[in-house]
């Protein structure tokens, strides 16, 4: 009987003919005026002042908190070369791109902290390392679909920004002082009443690099001559 296989051919055909929906990450990092990193899948700022977003798909996959739903979503900052002890974090609004960030995230509290591997982050080249020190802070809970997102690595952000995806962007000043010789951002969370781990994927995860050193150019002495030499003939036509 061929019915049988003639609905499974159908069934199949549809499937194909039907629109892909694309799936957002459920936490995303970004780093605005970054560059994409193709080779480290990580957006790279060269600044130790700068603004990063942590991005909740909250519009496709619902609340995101802590652990059996008590805090919020984490953000981790490691280090190497630096001393976590210069960093600061403070709330600010999304500044760039047209994205519309009408809500200031409050102040992240720092938990957490230690060198090395991670309890709950899996090691992805940057922990379980020697000399690594990172701080954890909780940054509240991720409820709000007051933003358009989309997936910033498929080109400049924001590129699905068509109305279909909501979610809530918290953006943070982030200021390092002294030497370092990186900054790396994780994220991650929980859904499902705090019973499903999430993170930031490792493809959507940020970075920042110090900034090359101030080269003072000197003045070649002739132009230096000439400069003066200049003045002093203006003075003497006045």
């Amino acid at each position: 009987m061929l019915f049988p296989n003639i609905k499974k051919w159908i069934f199949a055909l549809a499937l194909s003919a039907a629109p892909a929906v694309h799936a957002l990450p459920v936490l995303q990092l970004y780093v605005e005026g970054g560059t994409y990193d193709v080779a480290s899948e990580t957006w790279v700022v060269t600044e130790n002042d700068f603004t990063v977003w942590v991005i909740g798909n909250t519009g496709q996959r619902g609340t995101i908190t802590g652990a059996n739903g008590l805090g919020g979503v984490s953000l981790v900052v490691s280090t190497q070369g630096g001393d976590l002890a210069n960093l600061s974090i403070t709330p600010t609004l999304a500044g760039c791109c047209d994205v519309v960030d009408p809500s200031l995230a409050g102040n992240p509290i720092a938990t957490l902290s230690g060198t090395g591997h991670h309890s709950v982050l899996a090691d992805h080249g940057i922990f379980n390392q020697p000399g690594i020190a990172w701080q954890q802070f909780d940054l509240g809970v991720f409820a709000l679909t007051d933003s358009l997102i989309g997936d910033a690595t498929q080109g400049a952000w924001p590129v699905d920004v068509d109305g279909n995806f909501h979610g809530q962007i918290n953006a943070y000043h982030v200021t390092m002082l002294g030497d370092f010789d990186f900054l790396h951002f994780d994220g991650f969370g929980y859904t499902n009443d705090g019973r499903r781990y999430v993170f930031a994927p490792f493809s959507h995860d940020a970075e920042a690099l110090p900034p090359p050193p101030h080269i003072e150019v000197p003045v070649p002495a002739t132009l230096s001559l000439f400069s003066l030499g200049a003045f002093l003939l203006a003075r003497r036509r006045k």
